[in-house]
């Protein structure tokens, strides 16, 4: 089944998608967050602030939601910087700004799938400006680009997908696409923390430091996804599969997906892991600049199918229905 071409509009106030018939969609990561279980972050607080050890001693259970919301805060920064560093360098590379200003859009209308499809022109990326735009900061990410773009692959920055029958869409952070239709999808992530795929935790000593003792767990998202294990490497593939579901729809062929991993070196404790000041806050090294690490990631399709299935049938009112929505 085809999907028709949607006008997508972007209301940054309300951080809503809508389309051209006033529809609202969930985004790809709402979704995903709906089968992920509640972190009860009152109940963590209460209990770091009786245990009273390391950077939490002394700590009243508010303050600590203030500390976490700080280090939040200061993480979300320096990643949107980030992004909008790539993806300028990107969208300079393949004149894209040139040729999407001189388009008749609506107010907050967005850059979506189909507007590629239609002009490919869009994607011709200049090596040459690319590796002064991105290859001087990030020569690894410039590398992987320049691989496929080398292959024939045309690349699109901050590119919206979506599902006009069920109502979700997602902004993909870099889109490959070849002209034999298979693609791409490679995508940016900023945390401060290693990309795990298994449940559990480092275990930390008395002063909040994180040991190199891994504890195993058994968390599992939500049914249907409840087959799959807990933590931030299968959520991140849960929200890459699903904007390749997507893309998918449209009448491409998957190809790979790649997760980049991007972050500061910082100082290490005497386990060899990153040392926390007193705010819990990584301490970094900033003459190392910044390391990048590349992850493969796996193609959840049954997963996807299963959470798009489940999610369409509560929000309808419609259960036990068989087969799949693609």
């Amino acid at each position: 089944m085809g999907v028709k071409n949607r006008k997508i509009t972007f209301d940054a106030k309300t951080h809503t998608y809508t389309d051209d018939r006033n529809f609202a969609y969930t985004s790809v990561t709402t979704l995903k967050d709906k089968y992920c279980p509640a972190f009860d972050r009152v109940k963590h607080a209460r209990r770091l602030a009786r245990s009273g050890k390391g950077h939490y001693k002394g700590k009243s259970w508010r303050e600590i939601l203030r500390m976490w919301d700080e280090v939040t805060d200061t993480a979300l920064d320096k990643g949107d910087d980030r992004h909008d560093f790539i993806d300028r360098g990107v969208k300079e590379s393949s004149g894209f700004n040139k040729i999407w200003n001189k388009i008749k859009r609506g107010k907050g209308e967005m850059y979506s799938l189909p507007d590629i499809l239609k002009d490919h022109s869009y994607g011709l990326i200049d090596l040459k400006i690319l590796e002064q735009s991105i290859g001087i900061k990030y020569p690894k990410i410039w590398e992987a680009i320049s691989y496929y773009v080398k292959l024939g692959f045309r690349a699109y920055s901050e590119i919206i997908v979506y599902d006009e029958k069920y109502l979700v869409s997602g902004m993909i952070d870099l889109l490959l696409v070849h002209l034999d239709k298979r693609f791409v999808i490679i995508d940016w992530k900023t945390n401060k923390h290693d990309i795990v795929f298994e449940s559990g935790y480092y275990k930390r000593d008395d002063d909040q430091q994180t040991t190199k003792h891994w504890v195993k767990k058994s968390e599992y998202f939500l049914a249907p996804l409840d087959g799959l294990e807990l933590c931030n490497g299968n959520e991140y593939a849960i929200q890459l599969s699903t904007y390749a579901r997507l893309v998918e729809k449209f009448g491409l062929r998957f190809e790979y997906m790649i997760l980049v991993h991007i972050r500061e070196h910082y100082q290490n404790n005497k386990y060899g892991m990153p040392l926390k000041d007193s705010q819990g806050q990584f301490i970094t090294v900033s003459e190392l600049g910044e390391r990048v690490q590349f992850h493969a990631i796996p193609f959840y399709r049954g997963h996807v199918d299963n959470m798009m299935n489940h999610n369409y049938n509560k929000t309808t009112g419609i259960y036990g229905m068989q087969g799949s929505i693609f």
